[in-house]
């Protein structure tokens, strides 16, 4: 048993998570503009000098077998433009894979030059989960990024 999550972490000196979302329609969150003030870490009390959004992929369009089908990565080509135009500057593709047995993973070759020509970098976090939590629906370890530029 395989359960992939995906995510994209957008960021920017000049990044506009507001006007990103106005302008492309996308649901992004965890949401700060240079500025803001942060709550944790480093930027505890702090303005914070970069703009960052976090795009969620619906967990049922996940595709394992090919990322161009992802809607996820759909969602970025489409606007990869208008994100850049708000100031994006960094965009990493995350996938969380969770495995019981085995967990191999199978990057094609189309996929590479589609997300090659585009400047996304692409991570992968695999862990392996007990069949006792396979049958709880394992949840991938998240944590809050300070991804800057």
């Amino acid at each position: 048993m395989i359960k992939v999550s995906a995510y994209c972490l957008i960021s920017g000196r000049a990044f506009s998570p507001t006007l990103a979302q106005q302008k492309t329609g996308l649901s992004l969150s965890e949401m700060h503009s240079v500025g803001d003030v942060g709550t944790l870490g480093k930027y505890k009390h702090k303005p914070f000098d970069f703009g960052f959004a976090r795009l969620d992929d619906d967990l049922s369009t996940v595709d394992v077998t090919s990322f161009s089908k992802c809607a996820l990565v759909k969602d970025l080509l489409l606007h990869l433009d208008t994100l850049r135009d708000c100031g994006a500057e960094q965009i990493v593709l995350h996938y969380d894979v969770a495995y019981l047995d085995q967990c191999n993973i199978e990057l094609h070759s189309e996929d590479l030059k589609i997300l090659s020509s585009t400047g996304i970098d692409v991570t992968f976090t695999c862990y392996r989960i007990s069949s006792q939590d396979s049958a709880t629906d394992a949840a991938a370890p998240h944590s809050e990024s300070a991804l800057s530029p």
